[in-house]
């Protein structure tokens, strides 16, 4: 399980210094969380550079395409250079190899927390990330179908046992919200959830 980093190592720092320009803060929160193995996010990577007085360009999705923009008619300086496209054998002897794994390759059934506190696993190569509660519910019941979620009945994020997740609509979660949210006591949660049911069902046929 990743911790929050309380301070940025001289490693993590010389890292975002290099790339403060290449990516967007996002973009560089994602590249930190998987290079390192920690846990950090768009608001950590901004004020790092903030309160070291570092300048940072702005999001290169704000300036519209302009940061590394070539001008029009601009020729590259290895333009006609032998073995500039990559073809030439020294360099392929340096070129990353068809089946290597990057250091910070994560294997599939690998698991990490989001920004919200769910669980996530890897179910598929290359970078195939899936809620753990939802890809444990789909083992055992089939694929959930459009407009449901899974929900733990406790509140627990980390209690995956399958009789701990329920299946609702946003139909149905609208009514429990509205007049009875959930609370830590699963057998209450799971009444209030079969209220909902049945009261979305006598929703709909009225409408009919």
């Amino acid at each position: 399980m990743r911790k929050k980093p309380t301070v940025f190592t001289k490693e993590i720092s010389d890292f975002l210094i290099e790339n403060k320009s290449k990516f967007t803060n996002r973009e560089l929160s994602d590249l930190v969380n998987e290079k390192f193995d920690v846990e950090t996010n768009r608001t950590g990577i901004k004020n790092f550079f903030s309160n070291r007085g570092i300048k940072k360009y702005t999001d290169p999705k704000k300036e519209k395409g302009k940061l590394g923009r070539f001008k029009k008619g601009h020729i590259p300086w290895n333009k006609g250079i032998k073995g500039s496209t990559g073809t030439h054998e020294n360099c392929k002897r340096t070129q990353f190899k068809k089946g290597n794994m990057p250091i910070q390759h994560r294997p599939v059934g690998s698991e990490r927390i989001n920004k919200d506190g769910y669980i996530e696993i890897k179910v598929k190569e290359p970078n195939k990330w899936q809620l753990k509660h939802r890809h444990l519910w789909e083992k055992q019941h089939g694929k959930i179908p459009d407009g449901y979620n899974v929900v733990f009945l406790n509140q627990n994020k980390e209690d995956m046992r399958i009789e701990n997740l329920a299946l609702v609509s946003r139909s149905e979660m609208l009514i429990v919200n509205r007049w009875r949210k959930l609370g830590v006591d699963a057998d209450i949660n799971k009444a209030k959830i079969e209220i909902s049911k049945l009261q979305n069902k006598m929703m709909e046929r009225k409408k009919e």
